[in-house]
């Protein structure tokens, strides 16, 4: 990948059971690593913001196993590489965390 471009949007279409949905987000290159990096908390945001109404209540409508890849769209300050490359498949699988307070 040419080093021209700098930053990286994902745009994952995740399906599972009945939910569906798409998140957009967006990683830079790291120079040290030449790597493309996203923030967990960019992908937990957009999880949650697409997905929170189509779950619950827990009795009757549990939260499902996601699973989907993604498009990436590379870009420079001048230069746009649109959908070129396609991720590995990624799964979601949802984690039921500690009731805080009693």
């Amino acid at each position: 990948m040419d080093k021209a471009y700098t930053t990286v949007v994902a745009k994952l279409k995740l399906t599972g059971g009945f939910a569906e949905g798409t998140i957009s987000v967006t990683g830079t290159l790291n120079p040290e690593t030449d790597v493309y990096e996203i923030p967990a908390k960019a992908v937990t945001d957009a999880l949650f913001l697409a997905f929170a109404t189509q779950f619950g209540p827990e009795a009757t409508n549990p939260p499902c196993v996601l699973k989907g890849a993604a498009a990436l769209t590379f870009k420079s300050e001048t230069a746009t590489l649109d959908g070129a490359h396609k991720t590995k498949a990624l799964t979601v699988t949802w984690v039921k965390g500690p009731k805080c307070c009693p």
